[in-house]
């Protein structure tokens, strides 16, 4: 996978909801992925010249987008960061 490039695999989704969304139980949600999921907390560091996942380099980041931004469209590089962020955008967030 790491030969393929620095992300190979993202993956967007977005939803629509009923009601508005909860921060905490967004938060909450994120927790668990990140406990069923390690290696979306992890990242890619180069030693002796290979390429390896290193576990747990932090939490996956909430990123809350106010109306007027962009969906930010580019690849993931976890050469730079972690596996993972959530790009968040509602108005009806308490």
């Amino acid at each position: 996978m790491l030969l393929d490039g620095p992300s190979p695999m993202d993956i967007w989704l977005e939803a629509g909801f009923v009601q508005p969304l909860s921060r905490p139980a967004l938060e909450m949600a994120v927790a668990a992925l990140e406990r069923r999921h390690p290696l979306l907390t992890a990242r890619v560091e180069e030693q002796d010249g290979r390429r390896c996942w290193v576990g747990r380099s932090g939490r996956i980041p909430l990123v809350f987008l106010e109306e007027e931004d962009p969906w930010p469209r580019r690849p993931l590089d976890p050469m730079r960061g972690l596996g993972a962020v959530v790009y968040v955008r509602d108005r009806t967030l308490y």
